[in-house]
């Protein structure tokens, strides 16, 4: 073996490395020998965690090996620095971050809370009875469609109560007035002027009869709104119904001086209840009796059209003006024209009607007849299910 050389000692040398500092920090290393017992450098360190193995030759002949380990991050203070100024920016820009969502989502909230404080008021406003409604600014999403049904939703309650109203109004006119008869004929017996005889209490029971129709209308009504009113789905004969009901009626269009003209077919078979379409089809020809002129003319037509029951009760003058037609299936309606109240009808008729329709699953409408007076359609579906 040659002599051994040390490390040189001048800067310029070829391949010079100074030695480092005492404050930079070094790999651990450690030299092994071929069997793997430990020789020098760094102890207690686990050989297959070494990322650095460098055989040791002498002469062309391996005697040990050469192991390095990395540095640990604690043990590296450019690491640690970097870690800490990494640490420090993440909480500089979260902390911005976070302020710039607060900010917009404070001005946000104050922009969905306006509609919503709106629409709150709108219902507070509603609860204590009052229905006219400022009308909200239009929007084009789900708060928008809430606040369209929150103004339908306060015109229908103001409707409402006009209607009950008007209901309240028209019931206690409609029932003052039999009474108001009653009393005044009673005080006339009483004071003398009209002798107590059969044509004073034939007076009195044609008003009492009037006031038991009209709370009878009147009950039949409220039923038929609250469906209190029982049906019987069963196969009927509208024919047996058309011409029961203008037999039972014929009297008393002969008394008045009116003609009624049936145009019945052979057979009309359709689902329905019998004793509902009787009274159905009883006070469209009463209604025609009470408010036609004599001479006059009534005729009922009865046919089938396309799996439909067709039922057309048309009269003579006076007649009523279209944009009135669809009113006279309202309660206690009343018309300021010609075609007014003649008789001791109570303007329920129609109204009870068109329930007594809706619950059999068809439609009646009224429209002005070519004979001057009024035609009023009712349709029935010919193959109702059963109930």
């Amino acid at each position: 073996n040659g002599p051994r050389r040390g490390p040189p000692t001048r800067a310029g040398a070829p391949n010079f490395r100074p030695p480092p500092q005492a404050t930079e920090a070094l790999p651990d290393t450690a030299l092994y020998g071929l069997s793997g017992e430990f020789l020098s450098g760094a102890a207690h360190r686990d050989k297959q965690d070494s990322i650095v193995v460098v055989p040791v030759v002498v002469n062309g002949k391996s005697v040990a090996e050469l192991m390095s380990w990395h540095i640990d991050n604690e043990s590296n203070d450019l690491a640690a620095a970097f870690l800490r100024q990494q640490f420090n920016t993440s909480l500089l820009i979260g902390g911005i971050c976070l302020s710039i969502a607060g900010l917009l989502a404070w001005r946000l909230t104050i922009q969905l809370l306006k509609p919503i404080r709106a629409l709150h008021s709108s219902i507070n406003t509603m609860v204590a009875g009052v229905y006219q409604l400022p009308v909200f600014a239009p929007r084009n999403d789900e708060l928008g469609g809430l606040m369209k049904n929150v103004e339908h939703l306060a015109d229908t309650l103001d409707k409402t109560r006009e209607a009950k109203n008007k209901w309240f109004a028209s019931i206690s006119h409609e029932l003052r007035t039999p009474i108001t008869v009653l009393l005044g004929e009673i005080e006339v017996l009483q004071a003398g002027i009209r002798p107590f005889n059969k044509a004073s209490l034939s007076s009195l029971e044609q008003e009492i009869k009037m006031l038991e129709r009209l709370v009878g209308d009147l009950y039949q009504l409220s039923l038929s709104d609250i469906g209190g009113l029982k049906y019987t789905f069963e196969q009927i004969d509208m024919s047996d119904i058309v011409r029961a009901a203008s037999d039972s009626l014929t009297n008393q269009y002969v008394t008045k001086g009116l003609a009624l003209e049936i145009t019945n077919p052979t057979e009309c078979l359709c689902y329905g209840d019998y004793t509902r379409l009787s009274q159905l089809v009883i006070n469209l020809l009463n209604n025609s009796l009470l408010y036609t002129d004599a001479p006059g003319k009534v005729l009922v037509n009865l046919r089938k059209d396309n799996g439909t029951v067709i039922v057309e009760v048309e009269d003579s003058a006076p007649g009523v003006a279209l944009s009135q037609c669809e009113s006279l299936f309202e309660p206690l309606f009343r018309l300021d024209e010609a075609r007014t109240r003649r008789g001791n009808g109570a303007g329920l008729g129609l109204a009870i009607c068109k329930n007594i329709i809706e619950a059999h699953r068809g439609s009646i409408i009224a429209l002005p007849s070519d004979k001057g007076g009024l035609t009023i359609t009712v349709s029935l579906p010919e193959n109702l299910e059963r109930l």
